[in-house]
């Protein structure tokens, strides 16, 4: 028996945050031994079946540097450019969404297939387990879970959150539709249905029941929150010197504020941009240190930062960070902000807490879920609390509490697999829903 886990975005994408982030870690422990479901093979996206991938093409053992990645070809780059916003708002924004969606759609397969051609396709057999843990949305995945279902292995979907449904206000009209599709056509075809927390297990639930869906059986699991080990040992008695790279403009005696994620809408880069504005006029030493990419749907924050008369000074924007980078910032930081106003899990914030750093946190439900003593809450969009929390926590000695209880992607990795056993079980000998991959091939 197999477990073959789909990688087809991360092998292309060097970012080390967000889903790319989870997959490295899960994909690292699951290959690192065999396990209950036999080995793992990483796989991705290809026009006639998964194709098998080499482990060290999406480096999930990144910690020192950042990621190294597979060729993404002239294809994927091409997507890459007509997704860019300004082109985006030149070109493919001028036709109608539906024409836009179909677009997206074939050619965002067609630049992922191009991008696995020269791989072989993977050995997939009755009683094999297929995962697709990755952003899979950015191509016709289904077709391959319904490949691998007629061959008689099991498709295990990971949703990361639903917010392009639920809140689709905070994303782009063409996601919404994209995500939509990508979803109603996985919980045809896939086995079972896994979460990365309670709260997107219970906003799925609540969806299909809204929208008349059938669904397989849908459980949940916790990320872990450990970095790779280094030769460099951590320790929030460590500085930064070594750690945070010399043109990142910190040093050992900055005071500052940390905020880990891609700069997107339900961020809320805008309102922690605001309430600095009003920390700054208390305490103009502190800075605020950014790290992630520039997400979509946050235009106008994207350009705030790049311009802010801060920036390089108070203001510090990293794009990308190692495991050792966070780790360091982590340590020294007066606080992690996280200000979203929707998250389908919020791994920065358990990392945080591992380091014992402490957390200021918007109230929604999956950060209740999430949260320790060490997390502080305010009411969501609101400056003036945001403003009052951080000047509380740069106010105080050091942003160090006590460290939440430890768990590791290990133990993450482990629940996971207890989670297959239990939803595969009373399945252990269906066979592959032909009907079903028939009608999906046909999309």
């Amino acid at each position: 028996m197999t477990l073959f886990v789909d990688c087809s975005y991360t092998r292309l994408n060097a970012s080390n945050v967000g889903i790319t982030r989870v997959v490295r870690r899960l994909a690292h422990h699951l290959t690192a031994q065999p396990h209950r479901f036999g080995t793992t093979s990483l796989v991705c996206f290809g026009d006639s079946g998964f194709r098998t991938v080499d482990p060290e093409s999406i480096d999930i053992k990144c910690c020192t540097s950042l990621p190294t990645v597979a060729p993404a070809g002239a294809l994927i780059q091409l997507l890459r450019l007509i997704s860019s916003s300004t082109i985006r708002s030149v070109v493919v924004n001028s036709l109608p969404q539906s024409v836009q969606h179909r677009l997206v759609r074939h050619f965002s397969s067609a630049a992922y297939s191009h991008a696995a051609h020269h791989l072989p396709r993977a050995d997939i057999h009755p009683g094999d387990v297929v995962f697709i843990p990755d952003a899979a949305w950015n191509y016709k995945s289904w077709l391959c879970a319904a490949d691998a279902r007629s061959r008689g292995a099991h498709v295990i979907t990971m949703i990361h959150d639903l917010i392009p449904l639920t809140r689709p206000v905070l994303v782009d009209g063409l996601f919404t539709e994209v995500f939509r599709v990508w979803l109603h056509q996985m919980l045809r075809c896939s086995s079972a249905i896994v979460c990365n927390s309670q709260t997107t297990r219970d906003e799925l639930l609540t969806y299909c029941d809204e929208h008349d869906l059938q669904h397989p059986e849908v459980d949940f699991f916790h990320l872990g929150s450990d970095f790779q080990p280094t030769d460099r040992t951590t320790s929030p008695a460590g500085g930064l010197d070594g750690v945070v790279r010399t043109d990142r403009s910190l040093s050992d005696g900055d005071i500052y504020i940390l905020v880990v994620g891609s700069v997107e809408k339900r961020k809320r880069h805008d309102l922690l941009l605001d309430a600095f504005e009003r920390v700054w006029e208390a305490y103009p030493e502190v800075k605020l240190v950014v790290v992630g990419r520039a997400g979509g749907g946050a235009d106008a924050t994207i350009r705030r930062l790049k311009n802010h008369p801060a920036r390089g000074t108070q203001l510090l924007w990293i794009t990308d960070a190692t495991d050792d980078e966070l780790v360091g910032l982590y340590c020294k930081a007066r606080s992690l902000v996280f200000c979203s106003s929707a998250e389908g899990y919020g791994l920065p914030l358990v990392e945080a807490r591992q380091l014992g750093c402490r957390v200021i946190a918007s109230d929604i439900p999956v950060f209740r879920e999430l949260a320790d003593v060490g997390v502080t809450f305010f009411p969501a969009h609101n400056v003036d609390a945001l403003a009052r929390a951080i000047q509380r926590a740069v106010g105080s000695e050091s942003g160090q509490v006590a460290q939440r209880e430890p768990w590791t992607w290990a133990d993450s990795t482990n629940q996971l697999l207890s989670v297959f056993v239990r939803m595969l079980g009373d399945h252990a000998d269906e066979h592959a829903l032909t009907e079903t991959s028939d009608k999906t091939r046909e999309q």
